[in-house]
């Protein structure tokens, strides 16, 4: 079992960890970025998806997804982790040079 806030990372800017609300939920450390993420598990990934996004993290920069309903956790590390490495650190090198 996962604890809350523990962190699985895919990569350095992306993350999967359940909230302390207890809502699987994805971090990642650029908007566009985020935005990719979030187009990919419900255009790519088919999932449909009821979300609660919010940017209040202590660093700037940091943007988070909470999944209220529509995937489990561990359907979320395998989505999430089928993600291509090197095109999150070209998006990530695009919008952060």
């Amino acid at each position: 079992m996962v604890r809350s806030m523990e962190k699985i990372n895919h990569g350095p800017h992306v993350s999967v960890f359940i909230s302390h609300n207890n809502f699987p939920s994805v971090m990642t450390d650029d908007y566009e970025l985020f935005d990719f993420v979030d187009d990919y598990l419900t255009e790519d990934c088919d999932y449909e998806l009821e979300s609660f996004i919010y940017h209040d993290h202590p660093a700037p920069g940091f943007f988070t997804m909470e999944l209220i309903s529509g995937i489990n956790f561990h359907e979320l590390i395998i989505s999430i982790k089928q993600l291509d490495l090197s095109v999150i650190e070209r998006i990530y090198i695009v919008n952060n040079p």
